[in-house]
């Protein structure tokens, strides 16, 4: 069988160290000439110098020196000769892989093997230099880098048309696929800093950026391309990640609606990768979004900060999806992957117990409370794949276990109470008697209970004042004030009613000594006066039990129908919920 070679610019260097040396100091005198043989078509044609295609790699290695200085003057006289209008033109015309061989012809399909073993894709080298000096220009716009920008302006759209048709070998899983995944993530992040108004570009509507990066986040298989990717596109969808240069821009050119958006980026798990790429349909599409997630947790390396951040994407996917994107959250229903990887994120930052992990904690939590609402929209058969799911992924006893921690985080309670909600409302009452006892098992939780209860030291005001002042602030302003101590109070509570949804063994049999409460005790959350043994149904009640007064619960009552305004990482968003805090 025929032996072949990979014809790559080293091997190029190595074997012409004359057409090398000669191409070296031509790039840094003759820019005209250079940007000339950049844009030849055919390795039969040549340019009026007597140049031809087999200079181009020389002249692509030496530009990629000389964009790592674009403050220079030999770069400037390049950028002047047109040097970016003729890279665009290489990435929009660049075809096939070079290879030479030894012996007898090689066949198209041995070479079209050769290429995807060794080689980048054939636009990947010229948008190589761009991103150099994209890089390497600094923060402060010179008239070479307006030049530079106005340049790839007027060519930006149709390079992401010829990579998003044409992906290549970008979406490999090896290394050389990294490269390219994180490259082409860093050039639009970076040029929106170097020029706000480049998001613009972006959001043409035929622009195909976020399609091309989302395609990349769902084949990414490392730590640069995963984030490169997943942090440009939670900045559309999160405002807590939008850069203040970006808020700037949007101040005057506000975004799409999401139903114009969200599908923009979506189309990017629209097709399986292949030479013949198969076309997924909505739900397969949402399937790959969630698996590569989990993929993405389980990268090795990841920093919990990193993880934080790919749970944040994937809640920033899932909260418009619930209106725009059903497939999204029937995805995660029925995926068990992603709840254990969410836990075992919860378990980390718990560990970890810094000020900084509490937002990686409070992210895994969010990605539990973003179903709010939506499962009651679907059949049963959803409601037990997430009551088997939410069983199995080991939450509750994650939750015990960092009870402490959880009290501790602004918005822990209050999300943690949500969760609560969606089993009572939601899936309790249409899941089977299998599924009931699957989560049974996990309970009492005594301690966990126990970790949620207020002292009277932690209240500052009459507990009646301070549900009024609550509800008011609530209906005012629509802020759920998520740091209030009521929060846990009201997770306590729900916590009682989902063992009695589920039948918890000795729930709510003797009522509580307090006489004007009205509520039964619980196993998993009664306590004792020490003084006169008294049982009260919660901690509570007992340091309130003189002098008496109305029981200051949260949750009186379960409506369908309300809805209310909650937190998503010091960014509003509305949820759908079936409570009522009175």
């Amino acid at each position: 069988m025929a032996r072949t070679k990979k014809l790559d610019v080293e091997r190029i260097l190595a074997q012409e160290p004359e057409r090398t040396a000669r191409w070296q100091t031509l790039v840094k005198t003759d820019a005209r000439r250079t940007v000339r043989a950049l844009t030849i078509v055919g390795f039969d044609n040549e340019t009026i110098d007597g140049d031809t295609m087999w200079d181009m790699p020389h002249i692509i290695m030496h530009l990629k020196n000389e964009a790592q200085n674009p403050k220079s003057e030999v770069w400037t006289r390049l950028v002047n000769a047109g040097v970016y209008d003729a890279l665009c033109f290489c990435v929009l015309n660049a075809h096939g892989t070079a290879l030479v061989k030894d012996g007898n012809s090689v066949s198209q399909a041995e070479a079209e093997k050769e290429a995807k073993q060794h080689m980048y894709s054939p636009w990947f080298m010229p948008f190589q230099v761009i991103c150099a000096a994209v890089l390497f220009c600094g923060n402060t716009v010179t008239p070479t880098e307006h030049r530079m920008i106005e340049d790839l302006r007027k060519h930006w759209s149709p390079m992401m048309q010829r990579i998003w048709t044409q992906p290549m070998y970008c979406l490999e899983a090896d290394q050389r696929g990294v490269v390219e995944r994180a490259m082409l993530a860093q050039v639009p992040i970076r040029l929106t800093v170097l020029d706000p108004s480049f998001l613009g570009e972006y959001l043409r509507p035929s622009d195909l950026t976020f399609a091309v990066c989302f395609r990349n986040w769902i084949y990414a298989t490392a730590r640069q391309d995963v984030q490169l990717n997943s942090g440009f596109l939670v900045a559309l969808l999160s405002e807590p990640h939008t850069p203040p240069h970006w808020s700037r821009y949007l101040e005057s050119h506000p975004l799409p609606p999401m139903r114009a958006l969200l599908p923009r980026i979506i189309l990017g798990a629209s097709k399986e990768a292949g030479s013949t790429p198969k076309r997924r349909t909505p739900q397969q599409a949402a399937d790959a979004i969630v698996s590569s997630c989990v993929r993405h947790l389980q990268v090795s390396d990841m920093t919990l900060n990193e993880q934080s951040l790919e749970l944040h994407f994937l809640r920033s996917l899932l909260v418009p999806s619930k209106k725009e994107y059903l497939a999204l959250p029937r995805a995660m229903f029925k995926s068990a992957d992603i709840w254990a990887e969410a836990v075992k994120v919860l378990r980390r930052a718990a560990e970890k117990d810094t000020d900084e992990a509490q937002g990686a904690y409070l992210d895994a939590l969010e990605v539990f409370s973003g179903l709010t609402g939506s499962i009651a929209k679907e059949g049963p058969e959803f409601a037990d794949a997430l009551a088997t799911g939410w069983a199995a992924c080991g939450l509750f006893e994650a939750l015990d276990t960092s009870v402490d921690y959880l009290v501790k985080i602004i918005g822990g309670p209050m999300t943690f109470t949500f969760i609560l909600m969606i089993l009572v409302d939601d899936v309790i009452p249409r899941t089977s008697q299998q599924s009931q006892g699957l989560l049974r098992a996990q309970f009492p939780r005594p301690h966990l209970a126990s970790g949620l209860a207020v002292s009277h030291i932690e209240i500052r005001e009459d507990p009646m004042a301070q549900q009024t002042n609550f509800m008011s602030r609530i209906e005012a302003t629509g802020d759920l004030d998520p740091g209030n101590p009521i929060w846990r109070q009201a997770a306590l509570e729900m916590l009682g009613k989902l063992t009695e949804a589920i039948g918890v063994d000795g729930a709510g049999t003797t009522p509580c000594s307090r006489s004007d409460c009205g509520d039964r005790m619980e196993v998993w959350r009664k306590v004792s006066c020490k003084k006169c043994e008294a049982q009260f149904c919660s901690q509570w009640c007992l340091d309130r039990c003189v002098p008496p007064f109305q029981s200051p619960h949260l949750i009186a009552d379960i409506h369908t129908g309300a809805s209310i305004a909650t937190r998503h990482m010091g960014g509003p968003v509305l949820a759908q919920s079936k409570m009522i805090l009175t």
